[in-house]
């Protein structure tokens, strides 16, 4: 499993409660190949979280992180997007 931290610092609290509103619609999708479900989403000392389950191959971030120059060639970024998409 894995704990997906929810960054709400220094939003007013409508876009808070949207971004949750958003975390719960998401939980709510159920099996979808390019969505994983939600397992819970909690608040622990004003810090919102989601638990979900742990998948390889990491993230956009640390992808862009490793790039040489800390750059994204086109064929490095059209992977993700198009699943996003």
């Amino acid at each position: 499993m894995a704990l997906v931290v929810i960054k709400i610092e220094g939003l007013n609290e409508t876009s808070r409660a949207r971004i949750i509103r958003e975390a719960m619609a998401m939980g709510r999708l159920g099996n979808h190949p390019h969505v994983l479900p939600m397992h819970d989403l909690d608040e622990e000392e004003g810090q919102s979280y989601m638990v979900q389950p742990s998948v390889a191959g990491g993230d956009v971030e640390s992808l862009r992180e490793n790039a040489e120059d800390h750059c994204l060639t086109i064929e490095q970024a059209i992977d993700p997007a198009t699943q996003v998409c």
